[in-house]
């Protein structure tokens, strides 16, 4: 019996370590984390302002991606952002989808035609598309703004959207200036309730949206 028990106890073992690796192979996601100029960052959470270009057809998504070391501070109600304190790293994007509550799931390219022009747009964007992008990169938003700042103006966003306001976020993008940020993010993105005001830490981040 006790030679059995352990025959057993052996085969037992073996399956459920075949199970666990088969577990890990299953799992394809990647590191939350994003390379830039040879040094590694992520973004824990960020915010979203949606917005309606065309009736039920085309819906502008902007998106603030943020490091652990920045904090939003919301007001009372939870429909404004009253600051954002710390310093760290965001990723800024305007991209224009299918849907009302956050970017659709799908790959978005780079349209570097200037469709914004003083008072509202020049012309119909197309869908799929990011139009606005900045990176920032050790950067601390109150008062005297420090940091670098990086205008992006190439490059894919991949959104694979989850639910609950969970997205998550595959890029590989570049600045003006030649240089890639590359890598993953999965996020919750908290929503604007209402338009933004001005003047609000929201607005250093998303400078179209403001009226």
């Amino acid at each position: 019996m006790i030679k059995m028990r352990k025959g057993r106890m052996l085969m037992l073992a073996v399956l459920l370590g075949a199970m666990a690796l088969t577990a890990c192979n299953d799992d394809n996601t990647p590191p939350n984390q994003f390379t830039f100029d040879g040094e590694t960052y992520s973004f824990t959470h960020g915010f979203m302002y949606n917005d309606t270009i065309v009736d039920d057809s085309i819906y502008v998504n902007s998106i603030v991606l943020l490091s652990e070391d920045l904090k939003v501070h919301w007001t009372d109600d939870h429909s404004d952002i009253d600051s954002i304190t710390g310093r760290g790293e965001a990723l800024t994007m305007i991209m224009f989808s299918t849907e009302y509550d956050g970017p659709a799931s799908g790959t978005y390219l780079h349209d570097s035609l200037d469709i914004f022009r003083k008072g509202g747009l020049s012309e119909l964007p197309k869908l799929f598309v990011w139009v606005y992008g900045d990176l920032l990169i050790n950067y601390a938003p109150e008062g005297k703004e420090i940091g670098n700042k990086y205008r992006l103006t190439g490059g894919t966003m991949k959104v694979n959207k989850k639910g609950g306001n969970r997205f998550e976020f595959t890029f590989d993008l570049q600045t003006e200036d030649g240089k890639e940020a590359k890598g993953f993010s999965s996020v919750i993105l908290e929503t604007f309730m209402e338009q933004m005001s001005e003047g609000t830490g929201a607005s250093k981040f998303i400078p179209f949206v403001v009226k």
